[in-house]
Order: C-alpha cells, then sequence, then structure tokens
C-alpha cells in the first residue's frame, strides 16, 4: 500500500457519499410536496415549483414519480381535472 492509498482510504471516509445527501435533501423535499397535496389537492406542479424555492418543475415531476412508485400519492381523475390523493 502507498501513501497515496492511505491518503485516499482517510479522505473518502470523511466525504458524504453523494447518495446519502441526495436522500435526505429528498425527503424533505417529498414530505413538502405530500404536505402542499395534502392542504390542496388539485395544486399543480407549477405551484409547488414555485412555492418550494430554487425547484424547476422537472424536479417536482421526479419526486412525484418517486412518490407513486412507492405508494405514497395517487393521482385520480384528469390531469386538468383531477386531484392528488396522499396515501399514509
Amino acid at each position: 500500500m502507498t501513501e497515496f492509498d492511505y491518503d485516499w482510504k482517510v479522505l473518502s471516509d470523511r466525504i458524504p457519499q453523494s447518495s446519502e445527501k441526495k436522500h435526505v435533501g429528498s425527503e424533505k423535499s417529498s414530505e413538502k410536496i405530500l404536505r402542499m397535496m395534502e392542504e390542496q389537492p388539485t395544486i399543480t406542479t407549477a405551484l409547488i415549483a414555485k412555492k418550494q424555492v430554487s425547484a424547476h418543475v422537472p424536479y417536482i415531476d421526479k419526486q412525484i414519480a418517486k412518490l407513486k412508485i412507492i405508494g405514497r400519492l395517487r393521482r385520480i381523475g384528469a390531469d386538468r381535472g383531477g386531484h392528488w390523493e396522499v396515501i399514509k
């Protein structure tokens, strides 16, 4: 083992993994999205993005897709006339 290998191991142990950071951030975002949808079931993704500072519609769409996959969210009705149902 070289000196470089040792230094890299020490440094890599101190750097948080990117998946850990994303999970923490997504958890907060997804909870905010669910809370907004509970308060206003007819809310649009554009309005959610506007209420969340520094969030864009494609990011919100991705979070909603994840929430649907894990079974926490369901869309009832059409895109324009429907509403969100939050599943606990």
